[in-house]
């Protein structure tokens, strides 16, 4: 029915956004859209879920970037545009995204694991965000994680202990 809809209507867009922003409290529906607009795979469909991404909740979000992960056709600029959030699971769901583009990968990991840290300032983040990577089998970020833990100072132990230990699962020397 969107195939349709953007077909016949593609002027209509306008009347289609403002139909969605008044059901954006609708969780339901919204997850129909974002199935529909998956399995249309419509030039307008990444328009539309970026939208509902940046106007809906943490649930609705994490809808929209599974579809966009389906769709396999990434917008790396919005992805990693929204790496700033505190939500550790929408870190992870966004960089699972960008894993699927190379280019987009890299930029992530350098956003999460090259963060400046002064008297160890944002090592919680930094730790937070190579856990995330950890998870999702980033080998790709060995390199960096091993800057990581030669970071010098009693200040870095913690930051240090999780990069080795990391490494070490990961059979990097």
């Amino acid at each position: 029915m969107l195939n349709l809809f953007f077909r016949l209507f593609p002027a209509d867009l306008g009347a289609f956004y403002e139909r969605v922003e008044q059901k954006l409290q609708d969780t339901e529906f919204l997850a129909n859209l974002i199935d529909g607009l998956s399995a249309a795979g419509h030039s307008f469909s990444m328009d539309i879920l970026k939208y509902i991404y940046l106007s809906a909740n943490q649930l609705i979000k994490t809808e929209v970037l599974k579809s966009m992960r389906k769709i396999g056709k990434i917008d790396t600029v919005f992805l990693i545009s929204q790496l700033n959030t505190d939500s550790v699971l929408l870190k992870k769901d966004i960089l699972s995204v960008l894993s699927l583009d190379t280019r987009g990968k890299e930029d992530a990991l350098d956003i999460l694991l090259k963060i400046p840290s002064p008297w160890a300032s944002k090592n919680k983040i930094i730790i937070k965000n190579m856990q995330i990577v950890y998870e999702l089998g980033l080998k790709d970020a060995s390199s960096r994680i091993k800057k990581l833990s030669l970071r010098r100072f009693f200040w870095n132990s913690q930051l240090r202990d999780k990069a080795n230990k990391i490494l070490r699962e990961w059979n990097v020397s």
